[in-house]
């Protein structure tokens, strides 16, 4: 699925990852973070001290991640707002008898309500109840509590309505302003226009090229466009 796959991403960078339906862009995200397994290649990390090799399952510590099966793998419907935001959390929520401390995991669920403004009648309202829109800032909420320093958005607003897109992409922004690292992919050309720094160029399971921030339509569509040459490059 993947093969000759290089690239880096910087704090603050918001990256679109750009590629046609199938092209391995979901693919390259999951493998990322051990979702799906890698047969050779090597990740770096900067710990603040340097770049040091780090595996899959140890970047998943560093990484929010946001799929694009929203209902599927993003959230638990039948659970409540507070539940789902605690999930990637609970380590940091139980108490001496490792059991979750409750007033904690409900501070940490209205501090997310707030901060992402998740309209909800209460803290114990079933996700599944919510619109898509609400929905996808709970998704959002869970992993910014554990405060990651990169994310991994698939199709972060897809099924959502104008107004709730525009919220999500505002988010994102807010994320890369916080320096936080952004990977994004988005089958809507002019959502990744408004949003990126630059552009990678995945085909076939091959980052075949980039592009800068600056790109244009015409630019992104023909990068993107049949390659007669797998090998052939775009920049």
């Amino acid at each position: 699925m993947l093969d000759d796959i290089s690239f880096e991403i910087c704090a603050g960078e918001i990256v679109g990852l750009w590629g046609l339906l199938g092209s391995g862009r979901t693919e390259l995200l999951r493998a990322l973070i051990g979702l799906d397994p890698k047969d050779a290649g090597a990740i770096r990390w900067n710990n603040g001290s340097g770049l040091t090799p780090i595996t899959p399952e140890q970047l998943h510590a560093h990484v929010g991640i946001v799929t694009e099966d929203r209902r599927g793998e993003g959230i638990q419907l039948p659970l409540s707002v507070a539940e789902n935001i605690a999930l990637p959390n609970l380590r940091s929520l139980l108490n001496k008898w490792r059991l979750v401390d409750q007033p904690r995991q409900n501070l940490l669920a209205d501090s997310m309500i707030q901060r992402l403004k998740i309209k909800v009648s209460g803290r114990q309202q079933a996700v599944g109840t919510l619109s898509g829109g609400n929905q996808q800032k709970v998704v959002f909420g869970r992993w910014l509590a554990t405060s990651p320093r990169l994310f991994l958005l698939d199709e972060p607003t897809r099924g959502l309505d104008v107004s709730a897109k525009t919220e999500i992409m505002k988010l994102v922004v807010e994320l890369a302003e916080q320096g936080c690292s952004v990977l994004l992919v988005s089958s809507e050309l002019e959502e990744l226009m408004r949003v990126c720094d630059r552009y990678l160029i995945i085909s076939r399971g091959r980052l075949i090229g980039h592009l800068p921030g600056s790109a244009d339509t015409q630019a992104l569509m023909q990068s993107i466009a049949k390659v007669s040459d797998p090998t052939e490059a775009v920049s």
